[in-house]
């Protein structure tokens, strides 16, 4: 149903698995050291991981969801090197799923985000075969909200309004703005 591996224009999405990116590489990435985690995780709701258990803990997290089809996470490449985290999240009885991403900040404005949501909008309405999807992101995340813009439009979606009180975040309770993707959009897209 869901593939392990899909190769996009310039991305390589891997399942994440603790054999395709060891627990001890991905900590350099989200470990409160590495580079620029403050504003990678400013408007993400998990926060900077403290040991390498805390990492590993996730990476195992994230294989059991696939295992129970509760979320599908993957390992991004571009030209062999790591560039963050997508996935989605389906809620079976409503027929719709969530999808999300991180990324380097070093990767931050070169389109990646628009094409990961390429690769995993289809993946919810023709392989999950699921009604709607849904995209969220802090009220103040203006580089998020530019970016699920143009691909929402692009797939004829909408902005659905503000959630309030919704998203924990570093101990902040936060704001987010919705966006949706109908099926019946999804097929009569934009060319």
């Amino acid at each position: 149903m869901i593939p392990d591996k899909i190769e996009s224009e310039r991305i390589i999405f891997k399942k994440i698995s603790r054999d395709e990116l060891s627990p001890k590489k991905l900590y350099k990435y989200v470990s409160e050291d590495a580079p620029h985690i403050n504003d990678i995780v400013k408007n993400l709701p998990w926060v900077p991981h403290r040991h390498v258990k805390e990492t590993e803990d996730f990476i195992k997290r994230c294989e059991k969801k696939w295992s129970t089809r509760e979320s599908f996470s993957y390992v991004m490449y571009v030209d062999n090197e790591f560039i963050g985290l997508a996935g989605l999240t389906p809620f079976w009885d409503r027929k719709c799923a969530e999808i999300g991403l991180w990324l380097r900040k070093e990767f931050w404005g070169n389109g990646y985000s628009g094409e990961r949501a390429d690769v995993l909008i289809k993946l919810v309405f023709e392989e999950l075969d699921l009604d709607m999807v849904y995209i969220d992101h802090e009220v103040d995340n203006k580089k998020s909200e530019k970016a699920i813009k143009k691909y929402v439009s692009r797939y004829n979606g909408q902005y659905d309004g503000i959630l309030r009180n919704y998203e924990y975040n570093s101990g902040e309770i936060k704001d987010v703005k919705r966006y949706t993707i109908l099926k019946n959009q999804y097929y009569n897209k934009k060319e």
